[in-house]
């Protein structure tokens, strides 16, 4: 079983993959990776009688990564109702990862009666403790942002081992996993795509806050973190619970990239939450 794969246009073109009938769950992956990141988990999903949207979001993948194009929270939040609108979906569930979680929050905070449920695996929502979070104040500093880009990730060599050394099982990541995130998200405008999206992160944050407004997520919520998750720290699930105190938290062995390291685990944890269509 394959990702049929389709386009849909929101200023430039956004590629995703989609499979199965049934309910609709959007799965959302984070940088640096692209839809691949779910192969190992889209098709149990499919299997319990649900229907994947799996998109590659805008500066990866098949997707645009144009110099001008807007990478905001808020119009990552539009390109996946361009998506949805593809498709024909009004309501569904979510679940993503990393800055798909990032883009998961922002498109419910903005359409909270069409979601139906949503995991959040490894990511943010509206708290952030920035001293174990300190990559987002370089990432989002003009120049600084730049220079660490381009040491911690300018080479495939740097790349490999930001990855592994991110895991509690470097080996979760082959050779050809590697490679295709390399030539997916490692490149020199996918990069460029990645921190203009950072850059904008406090204002992001200031966008959301006056459009949206105080506005409480009360549908079902499911939190996967990592034993070992460096980027937001071991226990910042606790910071997204403080907002989804319905959530239930699933704590896998595993580092920041939960679906390459434990598929069959989180599989298993989300075809129980999603239930059976």
């Amino acid at each position: 079983m394959d990702l049929a794969v389709r386009v849909a246009e929101r200023d430039g073109s956004l590629a995703y993959g989609v499979a199965g009938d049934g309910p609709p769950v959007v799965l959302l992956h984070g940088w640096p990776e692209t839809r691949r990141a779910w192969r190992h988990v889209w098709p149990r999903v499919v299997g319990a009688g649900r229907r994947v949207i799996v998109p590659d979001l805008r500066g990866v993948g098949e997707s645009d990564r144009s110099a001008d194009a807007d990478y905001s929270w808020k119009a990552y939040a539009a390109d996946l109702d361009a998506v949805l609108a593809a498709e024909g979906i009004d309501r569904c569930a979510l679940v993503g990862h990393d800055m798909g979680g990032v883009v998961m929050f922002e498109w419910a905070l903005r359409n909270p009666d069409r979601v139906e449920r949503l995991a959040a695996i490894s990511t943010s929502f509206n708290r952030y403790e920035l001293a174990k979070s300190y990559y987002l104040v370089l990432l989002a500093t003009p120049g600084l942002g730049a220079a660490f880009m381009r040491l911690a990730l300018g080479s495939r060599r740097a790349f490999e081992k930001a990855l592994r050394r991110s895991c509690v099982h470097p080996d979760a990541f082959t050779a050809a996993d590697i490679e295709a995130y390399w030539d997916a998200a490692g490149s020199r405008d996918s990069r460029r795509a990645v921190l203009a999206g950072y850059q904008a992160f406090f204002r992001n944050r200031r966008t959301r806050s006056r459009e949206v407004g105080d506005v409480q997520l009360m549908c079902p919520a499911l939190i996967v973190w990592g034993t070992r998750e460096w980027a937001l720290g071991a226990d910042g699930w606790k910071r997204i619970e403080a907002d989804l105190p319905q959530a239930r938290v699933e704590i896998l062995d595993a580092g920041h990239f939960v679906m390459e390291e434990q598929p069959d685990a989180l599989s298993d944890l989300l075809v129980g939450f999603l239930g059976r269509g």
